[in-house]
């Protein structure tokens, strides 16, 4: 019997003998599968895909060989062409004999093969065996398809976090997904808040009562153990399992799956999911659930960090609204409506009052209170009967904030500081009490509190604290305006004369005009204002109807009040001085005798303080009091925004400099100029950073407020100290935000902390200036006092470094556009120079210019016989010999391999380069370089490497700097070619018309025309005359005729050579020179006492190919020339030396004398041009230019390789022949 895992498994057996088919069915008649039969291959097939589409495809196919309408072999191979049945089992049934047909059937995709006579027991093993493997194929494919459609499902709910407008939404969204992946009834999710789980969505609840509380929470033992062992649980059977709590609305439920939802090792809720059948859930499901559950709990805590950053954003732009009310509504009411709104609504609170303080007798007022989002009436407290303080009256007495997140921690503070609710309301589990403080004194107390535990994220009190400070500012002005308004006269007179104070650029104008207003408008006998630095120290004094200014020495007492009222931020009022023993003596000695010092605060920064001074005792009334806090308030105010429109000014007329400067030292002279002006400082030095941008350096830098000579001094020390020029490696410290303070005795650069010691700085702030691309500098912003850092000046510093990098960066494209413009220039300039030496060096020269390189080499290329020219140009190269060493450029160097590029190579770094290898970059101490190759319409003409002996950091300005120059390089180093190709062709055109009148003059033809050669003479001399006489046009016409007739002769002679290359032969290079050194041996005369050698170093087979009677002649030329220069010398010794090039494309022909050298005005021009020699001038003049005109037709070159007193050195290159 076969041992089936699925009895759902079907088997079809495709046979056309009826005997054969009752023999399989009875072997398989005890087989759990369904067996189904097809009597041809067409049936078989039609079976086979109506299975397939109605989802209950077959499991196996025996298949017989041979069939009516097909054989096995074409069934099968069309079952394992289609898509839908290519994973179907194939048994083929064969006769004893057929070898070759199971051989063919199993490279067909046949999964086995039995022979008909085959025992009921093997057929019956082979068949279990086939099916066995398709459940676990089975299997392992809807495994594969679980664990892709978990991970489509994943990346739906992490992509629509964002899509959702609550949390709760998402979550039911979740669920909805779950619901595709895994069958349910009905499900939940459960979350962590506040220590408690809390249902939080669900699907498929038959009751709105199974959204249990916290409580019912903790008698669900099944829900405990999930958490409590953070493993998935599984209650088959609810009715059986006493784990289980039974609620009425969840009677259905029989079958339960829970799940933890674990992130990052923290367990954050219980995945949840019901069945109304027993038994349903197994651990295929378990594993698919937490497979799922994975995956949400990652998506579930993204959500609630995103619901978290918006409802934060939310919560900020809100608190930014009510901050706007408060400061706009001066009524109280509207300003504590505005602030309930904002806890209700933004807060979450349904709890909230506000307590003020009134006295006569000293009392807490409630003027607004809520309960549940209803108005509430509560009595006020009697501050002197604590049985009556409640919370408010508490806190208000203490100064001290209370806060509890439950109604234990509520009870327990109520026990522990003796008070009890006022108030017979909702019962708060969360609430939030706090004093209302406005300069350390309380004012009155503010509450918030919530029916939900743990109700406020710490980003929620924080907003809370930030409201409750603005309500203290804006209640305390909204009274001391109040008290203006019902009619004090004097505080009509502090804000009438507080209105006079006009905003200006000059602050010190605004303090002129404080204290003149308090004499003129307010009738104090003398007032003066104190600016103090954040320590306290007095910075300035403005003073008005005082006989002498006042010394800020004695202002500056550390145990004065003018210190004192600074730190504290309350006011003084003093009835008679002279009674007080620790007031300063300067005042009663010049008459005073009451004063007020009040302090001058705006936004919570503390300016200075103001004195009024009087001179009798006075007594300053409630009213007074307000009306001088009132005018001390506005006046603080008028000054910081003086100083506001003042930095204003500073950084629009920094602005305007950055706009008008053309130049990076313009700009950064502006930079550290108005720097001192925005920030008050007493010196600015600003650093570029270095060429690798990891460094700052002293180069360049612009200094502002110290002297030149000082600070030259300090450069000088630093280089007799053998300190280097670029000194900072901190990467930190370029990395820091823009503001960083530095105080001097912080700093840790030995080289930073000597410069300011020198300079006698004694407080710094840095400015980085960068770009999102690039490092720029730093601009330090230096104290000669004690200095404290503040908001306003890190503001200002971001502003100003942003305009001057800017600025920075447009100046430095400015520059680079001139650069352009000169290499243009420059460029231009190349294309004159006649030869291609001299264009190349004037390109080396410019790109070292122009470029700021420090070692430049070009190599010229030539492209047709892929070799470059040797040596290459260089300028900064500190060993030229080594490069020299070698007279060839190697196929395995760098040259060959740059210019196969097609685009430049960088090299930042050429210690961590092997490519380049450490001869050369080593050598000449290279750090960084770019190798270009230089590509000229197509044409690569050559190679150039920029190097520089430092890391660079190469910008894409940097980089299209050296795109641009190598390009107009290029062009340029084409042209010359060009130009030169074209003279070459000149040359060889004259050349090849002098070469064949010789070959003429010398050879047999010349007695058959030598009578048109004397009428073209004659003719020439006549048409000489002709011209010189302006004969007439047609007696011109005449003579050519003559001369084109006698030409059309010679060319009508038979055999008349028409071209060199009539005459090209294989030439035995060495037979050649053998051949002619013997015939000089031979000569008598001046050739007599002459000794000529050859040295051989090529092999007898190298051969050329050309013209040998013109190569003869160019031999004798060069020979005879050297016979001539040894006449007289001690040694009279002429070689010729044949060498292979290293490239092995050529033969190189030397020939050496013992001679006196060449003289070196005529060196350079010799072989380019013929030598006039003067009259009595041995030879004439034109032999080695014809030796080179012979040279070039055969694609080789002739040149001088040395010359000197010992001799001369001349060298001729051919191609041998296979490369000719």
């Amino acid at each position: 019997m076969c041992r089936l895992a699925d009895s759902t498994q079907k088997i079809l057996i495709i046979e056309d003998q009826p005997d054969d088919l009752e023999t399989l069915q009875l072997r398989l008649q005890n087989c759990v599968a369904h067996l189904s039969y097809a009597p041809d291959g067409q049936t078989a097939l039609d079976l086979l895909h109506e299975a397939s589409r109605q989802q209950n495809p077959f499991s196996l196919v025996i298949l017989d060989y041979r069939l009516p309408d097909r054989d096995g072999l074409e069934l099968l191979r069309e079952l394992r062409a289609d898509p839908d049945l290519t994973r179907l089992k194939v048994l083929l049934l064969t006769c004893a004999d057929e070898l070759t047909v199971r051989v063919d059937a199993l490279q067909l995709g046949a999964d086995d093969f039995l022979m008909k006579t085959c025992s009921a027991a093997e057929l019956t093993a082979r068949v279990q065996h086939l099916l066995e493997r398709e459940i676990s194929e089975r299997r392992l494919l809807t495994s594969t398809q679980k664990a892709q459609a978990l991970q489509e499902i994943s990346k739906r709910i992490t992509e629509d976090i964002t899509s959702r407008a609550d949390l709760s939404e998402y979550l039911h969204y979740v669920l909805e997904r779950l619901a595709q992946f895994v069958e349910y009834d009905s499900c939940s999710i459960m979350l962590d808040t506040a220590n408690h789980l809390e249902i939080v969505a669900q699907r498929g609840f038959r009751s709105n009562q199974q959204n249990f509380s916290y409580t019912q929470l903790a008698h669900l033992q099944h829900v405990q153990q999930v958490i409590r062992d953070r493993r998935p649980l599984i209650i088959s059977d609810t009715d059986q399992d006493p784990r289980w709590f039974r609620l009425p609305q969840d009677e259905y439920i029989r079958c339960w799956l829970g799940v933890p939802l674990i992130y990052k090792d923290q367990t954050i809720g219980v995945l949840n999911l019901d069945k109304i059948e027993a038994n349903y859930y197994n651990q295929n499901h378990l594993a698919d659930v937490t497979a799922f559950a994975s995956h949400a709990a990652i998506a579930i805590h993204n959500a609630q960090i995103f619901q978290e950053i918006q409802r934060r954003e939310k919560v900020s732009r809100e608190l930014v609204a009510v901050s706007g009310i408060l400061a706009e509504k001066r009524d109280l009411n509207t300003q504590l409506e505005a602030v309930w709104e904002f806890v209700s609504t933004q807060l979450h609170a349904n709890m909230f009052f506000v307590a003020l303080a009134k006295e006569l007798p000293l009392r807490l007022q409630f003027e607004i209170a809520y309960d549940q989002g209803h108005p509430v009436h509560l009595t006020e407290v009697l501050l002197s009967d604590p049985t009556t303080w409640g919370w408010a009256g508490y806190v208000f007495h203490h100064q001290k904030p209370l806060e509890w997140g439950s109604l234990a921690q509520k009870e327990s503070i109520m026990k522990e500081i003796g008070v009890r609710s006022r108030v017979r309301g909702t019962p708060s589990q969360s609430g939030i009490v706090r004093p209302i403080e406005v300069s350390g004194q309380c004012i009155g107390v503010i509450s918030m509190q919530s029916d939900r535990a743990e109700a406020w994220s710490d980003q929620e009190r924080n907003a809370f604290d930030t409201l409750v400070a603005q309500v203290a500012v804006n209640i305390q002005n909204t009274r001391l305006l109040e008290e203006v308004l019902h009619g004090s006269e004097y505080l009509k007179n502090a804000y009438m004369a507080s209105e006079r104070i006009t905003s200006q650029l000059n602050p010190k104008e605004v303090l002129r005009q404080i204290v003149e207003n308090t004499h003129k408008r307010l009738g104090v006998w003398w007032a003066c204002v104190l600016i103090m630095d954040a320590d306290g120290a007095t910075q300035y004094i403005e003073s008005a109807n005082f006989f002498d200014m006042p010394n800020p020495k004695d202002w500056t007492r550390p145990s004065g009040y003018s210190r004192r009222v600074f730190e504290s931020g309350k006011a003084v009022f003093i009835e008679d001085i002279t009674v007080l023993e620790d007031m300063n003596p300067r005042l009663t000695a010049d008459g005073v005798r009451s004063a007020a010092c009040l302090p001058l605060i705006s936004n919570e920064r503390k300016l200075g303080v103001l004195w009024v001074h009087y001179p009798e005792t006075r007594k300053f009334s409630e009213g007074e009091q307000n009306a001088w806090r009132l005018y001390a308030n506005q006046a603080a105010i008028a000054y910081e925004n003086a100083l506001k429109m003042l930095d204003l000014e500073n950084i629009r007329s920094a602005s305007e400099g950055f706009s008008q400067a053309e130049t990076v030292e313009e700009v950064v002279q502006c930079l550290v100029e108005s720097s001192r002006k925005v920030f008050d400082c007493d010196s600015a030095v600003f650093l570029h950073t270095s060429k690798d941008q990891n460094r700052l350096t002293f180069e360049k830098a612009a200094v502002a407020g110290i002297p030149a000579e000082e600070w030259g001094q300090f450069l000088q020390h630093t280089q007799a100290a053998t300190m280097p020029t670029e000194m900072f490696t901190a990467r930190d410290f370029l990395e820091a935000p823009h503001m960083l303070e530095r105080h001097t005795n912080h700093i840790h650069s030995p080289e930073l902390r000597q410069m300011f010691q020198r300079l006698g700085i004694r407080a710094s702030e840095t400015i980085l200036l960068k770009l999102p691309d690039e490092r720029q500098g730093a601009l330090f912003v230096n104290y000669h006092r004690p200095y404290s850092p503040t908001r306003s000046n890190q503001q200002k510093a971001v502003t100003l470094a942003n305009q001057a990098s800017m600025a920075l960066k447009r100046a430095s494209l400015l520059e680079h556009l001139q650069r352009v413009k000169a290499a243009s220039q420059v460029a231009t300039q190349w294309t004159v120079r006649g030869d291609l030496q001299s264009t190349l060096n004037a390109i080396v020269q410019g790109t070292i210019n122009t470029l700021e390189a420090d070692v430049v080499t070009l190599y010229a290329y030539n492209q047709e016989r892929d070799r470059f020219d040797y040596p290459p140009a260089m300028q900064g190269v500190e060993k030229p010999e080594k490069v020299l060493e070698l007279d060839y450029v190697d196929r395995s160097s760098m040259p060959f391999k740059v210019i196969a590029m097609d685009s430049p190579y960088v090299v930042t770094d050429t210690t961590i380069q092997s490519v380049f290898g450490a001869g050369f970059t080593e050598r000449e101490g290279v750090k960084s370089l770019v190798a270009v190759p230089l590509i000229a319409a197509g044409e690569k003409v050559g190679v150039m490497f920029i190097n520089y002996r430092e890391h660079h950091s190469f910008t894409k300005q940097d980089l299209s700097n050296i795109n641009l120059f190598s390009n107009l390089a290029a062009i340029a180093i084409s042209f010359v070619k060009q130009s030169e190709k074209i003279r070459g062709q000149q040359q060889e055109a004259a050349g090849r018309l002098f070469l064949d009148y010789m070959g003429v003059m010398s050879s047999t033809y010349f007695h058959s025309i030598k009578g048109h050669i004397a009428t073209i003479s004659n003719t020439l001399g006549s048409l000489e005359k002709d011209l010189n006489n302006n004969a007439p046009r047609e007696a011109v016409n005449e003579r050519l005729g003559k001369i084109k007739d006698a030409l059309n002769e010679i060319r009508s002679i038979p055999n008349y050579p028409t071209s060199n290359e009539d005459f090209y032969e294989s030439i035995p290079i060495n037979s050649l020179i053998n051949e002619r050194l013997t015939q000089f041996r031979r000569k008598k005369g001046k050739y007599e006492d002459k000794v000529f050698e050859a040295d051989f170093y090529t092999a007898e087979t190298v051969k050329v190919r050309g013209y040998a009677e013109h190569l003869r002649r160019a031999l004798d030329i060069l020979i005879n020339n050297s016979v001539d220069a040894v006449e007289n010398s001690p040694q009279k010794k002429i070689t010729i030396e044949t060498r292979q090039d290293p490239l092995n494309d050529r033969v190189e022909i030397r020939v050496r004398d013992t001679g006196g050298g060449i003289p070196e005005e005529i060196r350079a021009k010799l072989i380019r041009q013929p030598i006039l020699k003067k009259p009595g001038e041995r030879g004439s003049g034109i032999g080695l230019y014809l030796a080179g005109i012979i040279f070039s037709m055969h694609q080789g070159s002739v040149e001088v390789e040395k010359t000197g007193p010992t001799g001369t050195s001349m060298l001729i290159r051919i191609p041998i022949e296979k490369f000719a």
